[in-house]
């Protein structure tokens, strides 16, 4: 302000002086006034100052006076307001959208386990604990490990148990060549000899073939274990004996499952023989009551009657006596 008052005071100075020395050069020169002053209108001073620096006396601002338009502050002079720090973005003004240090890295825990097989994937689960985001990754299966097979098991897998195939089975003899267990007495192996050879030419019950044995004296541990290693199978041991017994005889159904149970073979045994072993039994009625009047005389309804009592059924009774003539 005080350069302004100093230079709005000089330029009225000067024009104080142009215009006496004006009028006193006029006076000397010129006595009669005229109407056409030597002062024209275009003075050397106009409105317009010839100081350069028009700016500095003019009465409007300067633009670098004018205050910002702009309401946001500036970096410089905000006063930050920080959201903390993320796992995927650093600490942030909220205000001026500044950012300061680094994002925060991803603290991951496992929280559930799938354990891989040996044919299925398992799988992991991560889960952060800053922000909760997860992630799987995956268990590869892991195979079988196989164990070989012995002579009791087949090939088993280690992890899981599952097998593949048969067992080996023990080679025969007294000691087994796979795994050199002992696996009989001479005195079991000459009775489960002597078993074989039984059962080569005639039908034993399992019971029967250990009393067959002991009848030769063997001791019943020895016969006993014959029985148990000879690989006879008792349904079709039965069948063979009942078939021998038709062979020469008639039987009715109930007769021939109760001479096979005579013969130690089991129920369920003898019932599968009679079940299996072809016979007509209208027609072993028939040879029934034949043998019957070729040694004795009988009436008709006697006849059926000692039919009936020999197993037969009323009808297959009737029919035997029948077809004798009755």
């Amino acid at each position: 302000m005080k350069m302004r008052t100093f230079l709005f005071t000089a330029c009225l100075l000067m024009v104080t002086l142009l215009f006496s020395s004006c009028e006193t050069s006029s006076q000397s020169n010129k006595p009669s006034v005229s109407n056409e002053l030597s002062i024209s209108n275009e003075l050397s001073i106009s409105n317009e100052l010839s100081i350069s620096n028009e700016s500095s006396i003019s009465n409007e601002p300067s633009v670098s006076d004018e205050p910002s338009v702009s309401d946001e502050p500036s970096v410089s002079e905000c006063i930050h307001v920080w959201s903390e720090a993320t796992c995927t973005s650093p600490k942030t003004c909220s205000k001026c959208g500044i950012n300061e240090g680094k994002a925060l890295e991803h603290t991951y825990n496992v929280t559930d386990i799938t354990e891989a097989t040996c044919t299925e994937d398992g799988k992991k689960i991560y889960v952060c604990s800053l922000c909760g985001n997860t992630y799987t990754e995956d268990i590869p299966a892991k195979g079988h490990s196989w164990k070989d097979a012995t002579c009791t098991e087949p090939k088993t897998c280690k992890l899981c148990g599952t097998t593949q195939g048969n067992a080996l089975g023990h080679t025969d003899g007294e000691i087994c060549t796979h795994c050199g267990k002992t696996l009989r007495t001479l005195g079991q192996s000459n009775a489960l000899k002597s078993a074989k050879s039984y059962l080569s030419y005639s039908a034993f019950s399992y019971e029967g073939l250990i009393n067959q044995l002991k009848y030769e004296k063997y001791t019943h541990d020895e016969a006993v274990y014959a029985a148990n290693n000879c690989g006879a199978n008792w349904n079709e041991q039965a069948l063979k004996s009942a078939k021998s017994y038709l062979n020469y005889t008639s039987f009715s159904y109930k007769g021939l499952i109760g001479q096979l149970e005579y013969e130690q073979f089991t129920y369920s045994q003898a019932k599968y023989a009679a079940d299996n072993c072809g016979a007509n039994w209208n027609e072993q009625a028939k040879k029934t009551a034949a043998s019957y009047l070729k040694f004795s005389s009988f009436s008709r309804e006697a006849l059926i009657e000692q039919l009936k009592y020999e197993g037969f059924t009323h009808e297959q009774a009737v029919y035997g006596v029948e077809a004798n003539g009755y």
